[in-house]
């Protein structure tokens, strides 16, 4: 049996290469992903002239699942359990309960440390002062964690990223350590760093110019012809192209008590997942054996 995995992203605009694949190909089952299309516009009949069953889930601009089989699907459940919104696109992310830890030891020459914190989507009113509260953390030279890590010879490098996305994401930071520095000691001045925040929360002069650096980092992509069509298919991708201008105008309004807030939230030990990656010559892997045919 051959089974097919397709991410099409937009089956209406693909329909002229699905079905010339299905023709030339012959798959048994074909499952496609970021079909984009609502139910009702679904081109069933299309596919169904071209010898498949379909059973298909979708929504408009970026979800949608289906599946074309030259058998009957039998047992065809569509939507997550218990949801009784059939076009929600959202997931429940589970509370973490306590912190996690993750080590990598691969062949490598340079040695990191990175803290990844669970946050809301994007477009949720706390993401623009966890954004805030990032940028005034990695900021160079200001940042508390360029201070703490690259100023004083830790770390070589650091940076840190809040994700904005349509489901709930993350704030991640990172260090480098070169191989003759203290990986651990470099991870306790990271993890004291991000922990003293809540005792010793931003200054309005940390926040405005953050704030600043943000805004400017906006504006400049929105004036760039080369640049501003991939940042208004970011706000596409979470659901509305004028979520950016929301976001613009939320960052404006962050102030120092909103930071603050948003730090005693979300950077939270409980919260976060702790890596480290440990450069090693001969890293030891178990090989598992496949199930056997007996």
């Amino acid at each position: 049996m051959d089974i097919v995995s397709w991410n099409v992203n937009s089956l209406r605009a693909r329909m002229p290469r699905v079905l010339e694949f299905l023709e030339r190909a012959n798959p048994d089952v074909v499952c496609l992903q970021e079909t984009k299309v609502v139910d009702e516009l679904f081109p069933r009949e299309v596919l169904e002239e071209a010898g498949y069953h379909v059973a298909f889930h979708g929504q408009k601009t970026y979800n949608g699942v289906a599946i074309l089989a030259r058998q009957t699907p039998a047992d065809v459940v569509t939507g997550m359990p218990g949801d009784d919104d059939p076009q929600r696109e959202g997931v429940d992310v589970p509370i973490q309960d306590g912190e996690r830890y993750a080590d990598l030891k691969r062949v490598g020459d340079i040695q990191a440390v990175s803290a990844a914190y669970h946050i809301p989507p994007g477009s949720h009113q706390d993401y623009p002062a966890v954004d805030v509260l990032v940028e005034l953390l990695t900021s160079e030279p200001s940042g508390r964690l360029y201070k703490a890590l690259v100023e004083s010879g830790k770390a070589s490098t650091q940076w840190g990223w809040a994700a904005e996305l349509a489901e709930p994401g993350f704030a991640y930071f990172n260090a480098d350590v070169m191989k003759d520095k203290d990986l651990e000691e470099a991870k306790m001045a990271m993890l004291s760093t991000l922990d003293a925040v809540k005792d010793n929360p931003p200054s309005a002069e940390e926040v405005e110019r953050a704030k600043n650096k943000l805004m400017k980092d906006f504006n400049l992509r929105m004036r760039e012809s080369a640049r501003v069509g991939t940042l208004i298919s970011e706000y596409i991708a979470q659901g509305d192209w004028r979520l950016g201008f929301i976001y613009r105008d939320r960052l404006e309004q962050v102030d120092a008590d909103q930071v603050a807030s948003a730090a005693a939230k979300y950077l939270l030990p409980s919260n976060r997942t702790v890596g480290r990656f440990i450069p090693t010559e001969n890293p030891e892997r178990a090989d598992i054996p496949d199930v056997p045919n007996i």
